[in-house]
């Protein structure tokens, strides 16, 4: 297997990535064009927790006509008051777990546009590997793997939540593991398949893990239990 990087492809990802980072310093730009490059997580984000701020909007609504239909007690005030508790729980919570997702969706799509970045990475960390290797040291020490994941040069040049994304993703791959079990092909010199080997491994920890767990099926329970819960107390208003 040959390991390169189509320079055509490489050119069109950059200027993605640089229209990306260009959205991202205006939230509106975002939300209204973001699709266009992927991203998804923040028109998600305001349906999701659209949704819950209806539904608990309505419960409040609901939670009043039931209140002043009935005779008045304390026991009627503790659960009107407990009725706008929970909603506003069960609204935060929504806004908490989309907020994450959102930022999860956009760092998987910087990741999606970065391949570049991540192969001069590669290419970077094997040339260092090899001359620790050279000197018969093991790659599991790590301050050695903080001091290979150094930003390239376009490090000054790019925004910090872009550097902050992509310092967050490179801290969660096992380098030190994945090195040492391509050790053989370090040594053996052939760098560029060393470099293509890591950046697959590498690429796979990524998508498969690391992104793996960033979905919003969450809603499909948490949405109903907010809804039934509510309705249940505003029955029990008598």
């Amino acid at each position: 297997m040959t390991y390169k990087i189509d320079k055509e492809n490489t050119t069109q990802t950059e200027d993605n990535l640089n229209d990306l980072l260009k959205l991202i310093k205006n939230p509106l730009n975002l939300i209204r064009n973001g699709i266009k490059y992927g991203v998804v997580g923040v028109k998600q984000f305001f349906l999701v927790v659209g949704a819950f701020l209806l539904i608990n909007i309505i419960g409040a609504i609901f939670t009043i006509v039931q209140f002043f239909s009935v005779e008045f007690s304390f026991t009627n005030i503790f659960l009107s008051v407990t009725i706008v508790f929970i909603g506003l729980i069960f609204l935060l919570i929504s806004i908490f777990k989309m907020y994450s997702f959102a930022k999860m969706d956009l760092a998987k799509v910087i990741y999606s546009y970065s391949s570049p970045y991540f192969h001069k990475l590669c290419s970077s960390i094997i040339d260092k590997t090899s001359e620790i290797y050279k000197n018969n040291k093991d790659i599991k020490d790590t301050k050695i793997i903080a001091e290979l994941l150094v930003l390239n040069d376009k490090k000054e040049t790019l925004p910090f939540y872009y550097n902050l994304i992509i310092s967050k993703i490179l801290s969660k791959v096992p380098f030190a593991e994945i090195l040492s079990e391509i050790k053989s092909e370090i040594s053996s010199g052939n760098k560029e398949k060393a470099s293509g080997i890591l950046f697959d491994r590498m690429d796979n920890y990524i998508k498969n893990v690391f992104f793996a767990g960033n979905s919003i099926q969450w809603v499909y329970w948490l949405l109903p239990l907010n809804i039934l819960l509510q309705l249940y107390l505003i029955l029990k208003i008598n």
